[in-house]
């Protein structure tokens, strides 16, 4: 997941990023890519997972305790809630909250955020540059990459286990082999295949989407090492086939058919590419060159304030031998630069690879599930819970009113319950940022 702040057509990058891996142009992704999984969703509200991903067991039927089974679109199972709009909401909900505290949930990478810099007349000598970047809790320069492609054959997949002893087997074991042992387990990630005529079923269902796509990852994993051999442990209920989900006439998926779920995945190295970090911007250069295009210098970050997002930056031009930086000595068109572009990543950190901290996940699922507007399952206890979540409490009623205090009525996510609730979690200066003050 990445942010892209629009500001015209630049010239390119002299250190080219790599081209982004994902959706195509005019593609559409089947879900909103979020930072809080919609497994850990379902786990906060209480939610059968399998159930919730569309399907059932002979150990988990249809005419369980909550017996609903979920439909990936609204028009599947028409008046219910479905995974896209609990997608959409998730989204929605965790950009409202980096707004108020000024970081996001948990970490992503920032693309392309710019920034005026105060010119002081001729430079010539180099002077460090110090921003209040947009986002706060900094964790270094780059760019999202995913140029190491794990080899399919370098993947066996082995028989799957019930960890937990009621007779299903929920957990499908993968073998990774030949595994860098330089290589962070969080780098590991997996998504369905790509889209091929010829095995449909088993696919992506989106013919443009190619390499990683955060649309059709699969996630969390549960990852374990040994020397240069990683372990995956993915939930079932994860590989259930996209065309299943997918269909005109979807149907609660039968999950004791070996053919309800994709016959393997594709595992890719995704991580931070520190080679591009900040680009310099003049609107003219020292050649009084009025043309429309920026003269530019590359440069680096370094970390001053990782919670308030304060970063130094300077030029220097980035080396693959040793993986670092040569600071230069002087600006390319001797004067300080007009602006800057910056690269970076930054959020809240994970306890454990494609999980969000605890808090700010349940305060994400209660946000999103005040402003629902189909109802959700049959589940008594689920359906009591978001409905307390949805009441508006700035309506007053015969049976019931709520005190809403001036703090409340500042509440800029809104008047649902769950809203104020959210509100009042957050609005506490231990977990909002301020904007820091340029040094």
């Amino acid at each position: 997941m990445t942010i892209d702040y629009g500001f015209g057509t630049l010239t390119p990058l002299t250190t080219t990023p790599p081209t982004p891996s994902g959706v195509l142009e005019g593609a559409a992704p089947p879900l909103p890519t979020t930072l809080l999984t919609l497994t850990q969703f379902a786990r906060i509200l209480g939610l059968d997972p399998l159930h919730f991903f569309g399907a059932y067991t002979d150990c988990r039927p249809k005419s369980a305790k909550c017996h609903d089974v979920w439909m990936q679109y609204q028009w599947q199972d028409a008046g219910k809630a479905s995974r896209a709009e609990v997608a959409r909401l998730i989204h929605e909900a965790e950009v409202d909250i980096a707004n108020v505290v000024g970081y996001w949930p948990a970490w992503m990478w920032i693309a392309d955020e710019r920034h005026p810099l105060q010119r002081g007349g001729l430079a010539p000598n180099l002077a460090e540059q110090r921003l209040t970047l947009r986002w706060g809790y900094v964790i270094s320069g780059g760019v999202m990459a995913s140029t190491e492609a794990i080899s399919a054959s370098n993947v066996t997949k082995g028989a799957n286990i019930d960890a937990d002893g009621d007779g299903f087997a929920e957990l499908a074991v993968f073998t990774l082999s030949a595994i860098p042992a330089t290589w962070n387990l969080e780098d590991i990630r997996a998504c369905f295949k790509e889209y091929t005529a010829l095995d449909v079923g088993n696919c992506r269902t989106d013919p443009s989407s190619t390499d990683y796509d955060p649309s059709w990852e699969i996630r969390p994993l549960q990852l374990r090492r040994s020397g240069t051999t990683v372990t995956a442990y993915v939930p079932v209920w994860l590989l259930l086939k996209p065309s299943l989900q997918e269909a005109c006439d979807a149907e609660a998926i039968d999950a004791d058919a070996a053919a309800s779920f994709v016959d393997t995945i594709r595992f890719y190295h995704v991580y931070n590419d520190v080679s591009t970090q900040v680009q310099y911007l003049w609107g003219t250069n020292a050649c009084e060159d009025i043309s429309c295009a920026w003269a530019t210098q590359d440069g680096c970050i370094r970390v001053v304030d990782p919670r308030v997002s304060i970063v130094a930056t300077a030029p220097g031009t980035y080396s693959e031998d040793c993986d670092c930086y040569t600071i230069s000595s002087c600006w390319s068109q001797g004067t300080v630069p007009d602006a800057v572009r910056v690269w970076y990543k930054a959020g809240l950190a994970r306890p454990a690879p494609g999980i969000m901290d605890h808090m700010m996940a349940r305060l994400v699922a209660i946000l999103a599930c005040s402003r629902l507007t189909y109802p959700v399952c049959e589940c008594g206890n689920v359906r009591v819970l978001v409905e307390e979540w949805r009441e508006n409490a700035a309506r007053a009623t015969r049976e019931q009113t709520f005190a809403m205090t001036p703090a409340m009525l500042q509440n800029p996510f809104g008047f649902h319950l769950g809203e104020v609730l959210v509100w009042n979690a957050l609005n506490v200066p231990t977990r909002r940022i301020g904007r820091a003050v340029r040094t």
